[in-house]
């Protein structure tokens, strides 16, 4: 009897934990994904929990098939790629993604690029930390959050582009820089909205920051809707969409954090 009553409650203790509506993880092309969200939210949705595989290319995929249903993915979990330090060189992440938790990708010295999605809201602490040769980061318009040490230690990194003034600003110390112990010929470029702010941050103004004009849009291919380069004139139109398109989301991104 006391048998049967422990099996009762191990098949049992998953529904109690996590609710009847709880996702199982999911393998898929070597990713192992988990639903984070569970009953909390409208709509389920999964992020990929780690990386399972041995390939130096890895793509991403936009939905997972679980139980009949495709769920989007829409965060990476901290140390999703801690097995790929040696050998990974490229990600694609989709555009469903809008959060990289801290320390994604930290320590995979021979990453050389990664996609960043479209959406992207909030790069948590040192996602990229030691990175060394990525030498270029292009931020999506919708980047607000940039978390200390995300890209220190990226010793090849010349150029980082944000291409709105919507990413919140923080104080702290120089070490908590997110570029802190990157490339001395490391350039900003920014809308002049975003380095009017820099200015009262004494972190922040440390680095050496320029506008994103029309012509560094172009030579560095940014280009918006239109096919035209993407410029600071453009950065208060940005600012409102993603304003009102995170006003009527229906995942609010920094609970998970």
């Amino acid at each position: 009897m006391k048998i049967k009553s422990l099996i009762f409650i191990l098949i049992l203790l998953p529904t109690l934990l996590y609710g009847r509506n709880a996702l199982p993880k999911v393998t898929y092309n070597n990713m192992e994904f988990i639903d984070v969200a569970g009953d909390n939210a409208v709509e389920p949705f999964f992020v990929l929990n780690r990386y399972l595989g041995a390939d130096n290319k890895v793509i991403v995929p936009d939905s997972i098939m679980c139980k009949g249903t495709n769920y989007a993915v829409k965060g990476i979990a901290q140390l999703a790629f801690l097995g790929s330090r040696d050998f990974l060189k490229e990600v694609y992440l989709p555009n469903s993604v809008t959060y990289i938790n801290e320390d994604v990708f930290s320590g995979c010295r021979k990453l050389e690029y990664v996609k960043l999605p479209e959406k992207l809201s909030s790069v948590g602490e040192r996602a990229f930390q030691d990175c060394v040769l990525i030498n270029k980061i292009v931020f999506p318009r919708s980047l607000k959050n940039l978390g200390q040490c995300a890209f220190s230690g990226c010793k090849g990194l010349k150029v980082v582009i944000f291409t709105s003034d919507s990413l919140q600003l923080w104080r702290g110390e120089a070490w908590q820089f997110p570029f802190s112990m990157c490339n001395d010929e490391l350039t900003i470029y920014a809308p002049q909205s975003l380095i009017d702010k820099v200015g009262y941050y004494a972190m922040w103004r440390a680095a050496k920051w320029k506008e994103l004009t029309p012509e560094i849009a172009e030579k560095y291919s940014i280009y918006d809707q239109s096919g035209k380069p993407k410029t600071s004139e453009d950065s208060f139109f940005d600012f409102l969409f993603y304003y009102l398109y995170d006003f009527y989301d229906i995942y609010d991104i920094d609970d998970l954090f």
